[in-house]
């Protein structure tokens, strides 16, 4: 998964100057084999003994009862037609990025890619890491913050057939909710309110779960209420305040 976004995120780079086709070149199967290799995975059709669903649930109870995997609930809406599901969130967030260094390592392995300039190297290497530490920072924020308002509000990912809100955060009591987008960027850009400022996907929210009645962006850098009623909030200043931040 990781690099098949990087393969699309270079491809479609804003700055002409950087985007490039490399990954497109690579022999993506040797890669990913290495990978496995590295990582101590194997398909299906690879293992001794086949994993049935029994076996799925088992892992999943062992791994929260170690507290190392959270359930996020992830809501759908749109022509979407799924039942209530779980985003399964990583609270040791390491180990997602040990798994790009082992994706990294690897590239390295390869031909193409080895042949290509130590500054566009470098760059898809940034690409990579960028978007895993963004999916981080999301995991991040949705676990700490379900873990410490679950009392009186519900946390979860809502899903559209052409996007998401990173996090919506509903009060059980009064049903108003807050969307938010998580970035891990320490700038602002006009494109991380995009989607919260959907018309369309405001009203479908509010149709199934109430009244929006603030959008935020969580993002690296200085707080500060946006025109557009869309507030920045510091992501470090919204964990620390949790649970007492005045929603």
């Amino acid at each position: 998964k990781d690099l098949a976004i990087a393969k699309k995120n270079t491809l479609k780079e804003k700055d002409l100057s950087k985007r490039t086709d490399a990954l497109s070149n690579i022999n993506e199967q040797e890669v990913v084999e290495n990978l496995k290799k590295i990582l101590s995975i194997k398909e299906q059709e690879e293992k001794e003994e086949s994993i049935n669903q029994e076996h799925i649930r088992e892992i999943k109870e062992y791994l929260t009862a170690l507290e190392l995997i959270e359930e996020c609930p992830v809501r759908y809406l749109g022509a979407i037609s799924k039942e209530k599901d779980a985003n399964v969130l990583f609270t040791q967030p390491g180990m997602r990025y040990c798994q790009a260094q082992a994706l990294i390592h690897s590239l390295r392995k390869d031909d193409v890619f080895s042949r290509l300039s130590e500054k566009e190297k470098r760059y898809i290497e940034d690409k990579i890491t960028d978007e895993v530490k963004g999916r981080m920072l999301e995991e991040i924020v949705l676990y700490e913050t379900k873990r410490k308002l679950r009392n009186r509000f519900e946390v979860f990912k809502l899903e559209f057939i052409d996007g998401e809100f990173d996090m919506v955060i509903m009060d059980k009591e009064s049903f108003e909710c807050r969307i938010f987008e998580i970035k891990h960027s320490t700038v602002r850009d006009i494109n991380q309110c995009r989607r919260l400022e959907s018309e369309q996907r405001c009203k479908q929210l509010e149709s199934s779960f109430g009244p929006i009645i603030g959008k935020y962006v969580l993002y690296r850098g200085e707080s500060e209420k946006k025109k557009n009623g869309i507030e920045y909030i510091n992501v470090s200043l919204f964990l620390k305040q949790l649970p007492n931040m005045a929603l």
